[in-house]
């Protein structure tokens, strides 16, 4: 067992799966891996729970919860266990965070196979979209691998840990488990920021806070959003989302608020919790909030160029 455990931790393992595989292949992973970053896993989630159909937006906002679970568990994790990253010459120079485990793995493994799992596809698409995402999942996992940013174990990890979430959500049938996800998310950001991790901890205490606040919200509501809608609150609200971007990387960093303390806590990151907050009520009201512009005329204008869902 040791010897396994060795294995799977030994960065030899990445040079040898590495040179076993054509440089294209090389290539076409360096390109693939971009599909675990978090803020795509976040943007996809956050797509699909504001573009399916009425029918199905419940179990996407718990997908969506349930990435945030993730995150939180990833950066408790990451921060606490300290696993530094392969010393190997090909791995990008200064790879920020710790290694174990892999959050491209765990998060794909969260999104995408939570797609798969919760969506109500007929029989025969619903095969595909299996394939389809163990495809992704393993591709994902295997760029990681072979950048040199992870050990093999890392990503093993990820990924079994993705699929306790998943069964998690294939369980979840209660209104009121979405908001229990959402605090449970905020008790370990809070805890790993306890413990000394510095590995997303303003942003999923920020999103779970902000989860919960818009949870309490919109779980009685049901809104008919048309897609031209949803596409116009996109725009309306886009420009929030820029600027907190604006203001953490260029005001608050320039400045250098990190060496300014509120309760013990650097006032940048005070702002990044309220930002992201406020940024995630924003993301979770959406629908709604589209749903009270579907009389625009603007609304009507666009819509032409958008055609609204039909189902089958």
């Amino acid at each position: 067992m040791l010897e396994i455990f060795q294995l799977l931790y030994d960065a030899g393992v990445n040079i040898a799966i590495r040179e076993s595989l054509p440089w294209s292949i090389v290539q076409f992973l360096e390109v693939m891996t971009i599909l675990g970053n978090g803020a795509v896993l976040f943007s996809i989630a956050a797509l699909m729970y504001w573009f399916d159909p009425d029918n199905i937006k419940r179990k996407r906002l718990l997908l969506l919860s349930l990435a945030v679970l993730t995150l939180a568990v990833v950066g408790g994790l990451k921060g606490t266990l300290q696993v530094s990253r392969p010393d190997l010459a090909f791995a990008p120079e200064n790879y920020p965070g710790w290694s174990t485990p892999s959050a491209h793995a765990m998060g794909s493994t969260m999104i995408y196979g939570g797609f798969a799992v919760l969506s109500g596809s007929k029989l025969i698409f619903k095969i595909f979209q299996y394939l389809g995402a163990g495809a992704l999942i393993f591709t994902i996992a295997l760029s990681r691998v072979v950048l040199g940013v992870h050990y093999v174990g890392d990503v093993i990890l990820g990924v079994l840990l993705g699929i306790i979430f998943v069964y998690i959500g294939i369980k979840t049938k209660r209104k009121r488990t979405i908001g229990a996800v959402f605090g449970l998310g905020l008790l370990i950001s809070i805890g790993a920021f306890l413990l000394g991790s510095e590995e997303f901890v303003t942003l999923t205490i920020g999103s779970s806070l902000g989860g919960l606040v818009s949870w309490e919200v919109v779980k009685y509501k049901i809104a008919h959003p048309r897609y031209a809608s949803t596409v116009m609150m996109m725009i309306i609200i886009a420009p929030i989302a820029i600027s907190f971007w604006v203001i953490d990387a260029f005001v608050l960093g320039y400045i250098g608020v990190d060496d300014m303390v509120f309760l013990y806590i650097p006032v940048r990151s005070l702002v990044q919790i309220v930002g992201y907050a406020i940024l995630f009520v924003l993301a979770v009201t959406l629908p709604f909030m589209a749903d009270m512009i579907n009389h625009w005329k603007t609304v009507d204008r666009l819509e032409k160029y958008i055609p609204p869902f039909e189902e089958d």
